[in-house]
Parts: structure tokens; C-alpha cells; sequence
């Protein structure tokens, strides 16, 4: 008889105790599968991007030099894209439910280095809406720059477009990487209950006791 507890086991001994607990392992990976394809369903709706693309025009800046220029007309007007006024303007226009805040964050504004250029993004539930928001932001902007800033102009180079790119993970994405979370944290739990487990299940467990086997009674078939 083997006295306390083994600190080893033998790796057959261990993948058996494993497997004892396959209908665990199962339902672990299927729960946790079920449990992040609901909530991707019901609680993660699409949401799409939609860009368009202003063109700033050098104004009466002849004191700074053609990079300061590129930089100061892009910038001022990137900052111009977020305003309270623009924003504001867009949300009484399209008479949407959105405070200043909300409608900020659906907007990414970038200004490549260097050039006139500037990308407006707008993220939103459908991608027609996205292109509705991101043309009203781009026209509200253009309006701004020129007649407010009295930094140059701007125009709209390409507005929005539908079909853009979704931003969320998939439900289906979601279910595979809860199935996988949930197949690892349950042999995880297997293999830390079957170190603790005692038993004598192959003649490898007494070996790895540091025990000598002088006999082996057969199994009855």
C-alpha cells in the first residue's frame, strides 16, 4: 500500500484522469461558446466606418514656409472636424438623439504628414448611416473652415461610402474564441484535480511513487 501523497504521476495515469472528466471539458467549451455567440448576437451590434476626404487651400499665410502650411491648414482643419460648432450643426441638421460627446466619438480624424489631406471616419450602427453622418460632418467642416477660420479653404474631396468595414468581432468569431477559452480553463482545472488525485490507475503511478513492482496480477477479461 502507498502511504501519503504521490508529488509526480505517470503521464498515462495523468491524461486518464483527464479524460475521465471529457463530459466536463464538453460542457465547459460548449457553456462558454453559447455564452459569447449571445452576447456577440444581442449585446455587440455591427457597427460600420464610413470616410470621406477634404482637400485643404492655402490662404493668406505667405509667412510660413510650404511644410508649415501643409501642416497648419490639415491640422486647423482636423481640429475644425470636432468642434462644438461643426458637431453641433450636424446634430440639428440630421435631428439626431446624439449629445456633442456621443457624436465626438464616433469620429477619427487623420491628416497624413505633408500633404493637404484629411480623412474623417465615422462609425456608426449601419453603413448607410455611417455615410449620411460623415458627408454632413465633411459638408458642416467645409463650411466652417472657410467662412469661421479664415485659414484657407477646404473642400471635399471623395465623400463617404457604403459598404465599409464592420468593427466588431463576429458572433461566430466571438462562440470560437469562448469555445477555446473554455476547452483550456477546463483541462487546466483537470489537470490541477488530477495532480491531487491519489489513486493508483497504471503500474506507471507506482514507479513514479519511487516503488518497485515484483508482481502484477492480470486483469480478468
Amino acid at each position: 500500500m502507498v502511504q501519503g501523497k504521490r508529488s509526480t504521476h505517470n503521464a498515462l495515469g495523468t491524461f486518464i484522469r483527464v479524460a475521465e472528466n471529457w463530459s466536463v471539458i464538453l460542457l465547459a467549451t460548449v457553456v462558454c461558446a453559447s455564452v459569447l455567440f449571445t452576447y456577440g448576437k444581442f449585446a455587440m451590434p455591427p457597427q460600420f466606418t464610413s470616410t470621406a476626404v477634404l482637400y485643404t487651400l492655402n490662404g493668406n499665410t505667405a509667412e510660413l514656409s510650404e511644410g508649415q502650411l501643409e501642416t497648419s491648414l490639415a491640422g486647423d482643419c482636423a481640429y475644425a472636424v470636432k468642434s462644438q460648432e461643426v458637431l453641433s450643426k450636424v446634430i440639428s441638421d440630421k435631428t439626431l438623439s446624439y449629445t456633442y460627446q456621443e457624436m465626438a466619438d464616433k469620429i477619427q480624424v487623420e491628416y497624413p504628414e505633408g500633404t493637404h489631406v484629411v480623412e474623417i471616419t465615422v462609425t456608426d450602427k449601419s453603413s448607410k448611416s455611417a455615410k449620411e453622418l460623415v458627408d454632413a460632418v465633411a459638408d458642416a467642416t467645409v463650411t466652417y473652415v472657410s467662412r469661421k477660420m479664415g485659414i484657407g479653404t477646404a473642400r471635399v474631396l471623395s465623400y463617404g461610402f457604403t459598404g465599409g468595414r464592420t468593427v466588431t468581432i463576429s458572433p461566430a468569431k466571438l462562440a470560437g474564441i469562448g469555445a477555446l477559452a473554455g476547452f483550456i480553463l477546463s483541462v487546466f482545472v483537470c489537470l490541477c484535480r488530477a495532480f491531487r488525485d491519489d489513486r493508483i490507475l497504471v503500474p506507471g503511478d507506482i514507479r513514479a511513487a519511487g516503488l518497485e513492482i515484483f508482481a502484477v496480477v492480470p486483469s480478468e477479461e
